[in-house]
C-alpha cells in the first residue's frame, strides 16, 4: 500500500483538506486522509490521533494550537503516539491569532525539544487571516509544511 499523507487538527486542517486536490506538491504520496474537527485544542487529539491510523511510512501534518493560543498547551502524549506510529510529521504551528502569538512560543518550544516533528512556525509565514484566525492562503500554508516534510525526509 501507498504511503499516506494525513492531515490532522482543528478547522485550520479541514481548511488545508479543502484544497489538497490543487496543491501539486503532494502528489508524492499515494493517499491523502484528512481527519479533523473544527476547534479543538491538543489535548482533545492525545486519543483521537488514533482515528488517523499513522503507519509506519506515513507522514503527517499536524495543524494544532490556534484553538489553545490562551493558554499553555502539552502535546507530549500525542507526539509520543507520533512517535511510536512511525510516521515522519511537521507540526504546522498557529499563526497569530488576532495579532498575538498565544501559545505559539511554548508549543514551538516543546515540539522542538521533543525532536518527534519538525516545527513550522506559521507566524514568520505572515498568513492572510480575514477573520484573524483562518488564513485566505491554505494553499501556500500546505506548500510550506509539505516542503518542511520533504527536507526533513531527505
Amino acid at each position: 500500500m501507498p504511503p499516506t499523507l494525513h492531515i490532522v487538527g482543528d478547522s485550520q486542517a479541514c481548511g488545508a483538506g479543502l484544497i489538497v486536490r490543487h496543491v501539486d506538491e503532494l502528489k508524492a504520496w499515494g493517499n491523502v486522509k484528512v481527519t479533523c474537527k473544527g476547534g479543538t485544542r491538543v489535548n482533545y487529539w492525545h486519543d483521537k490521533i488514533d482515528t488517523a491510523n499513522l503507519k509506519p511510512g506515513d507522514s503527517v501534518l499536524v495543524y494544532l494550537g490556534s484553538n489553545d493560543w490562551a493558554g499553555s498547551v502539552d502535546p507530549g502524549p500525542l507526539l509520543t503516539k507520533i512517535k511510536l506510529s512511525g510516521a515522519k510529521c511537521v507540526w504546522m504551528g498557529p499563526p497569530l491569532i488576532r495579532g498575538k502569538a498565544g501559545a505559539a512560543p511554548g508549543l514551538k518550544a516543546e515540539v522542538t525539544a521533543d525532536g518527534t516533528c519538525a516545527y513550522l512556525d506559521s507566524r514568520e509565514l505572515h498568513l492572510q487571516q480575514p477573520d484573524g484566525v483562518h488564513t485566505s492562503e491554505a494553499a501556500r500554508w500546505l506548500r510550506a509544511g509539505v516542503a518542511r516534510l520533504t527536507h526533513r525526509g531527505s
